[in-house]
């Protein structure tokens, strides 16, 4: 027979929230300006997705 049980992970609070994506740019719009952006969109998505991969390795085990 088999049993599943079912326990509870501690996820750090570190882990459950991510940094904000930057301001959209204001006019006069610049290339500087919007290669900031970009560089602040790529940074808070790099945050957001090792948190969560940081969280599915914490929450998620391999089936022995």
């Amino acid at each position: 027979m088999t049993r599943t049980e079912f326990v509870k992970q501690d996820i750090p609070a570190s882990l459950l929230a991510c940094d904000d994506r930057p301001a959209v740019p204001v006019a006069p719009v610049t290339d500087q300006k919007v290669g900031r952006y970009i560089v602040g969109l790529l940074s808070a998505h790099d945050d957001c997705k090792g948190k969560l991969d940081a969280v599915r390795g914490l929450a998620v085990r391999d089936e022995p």
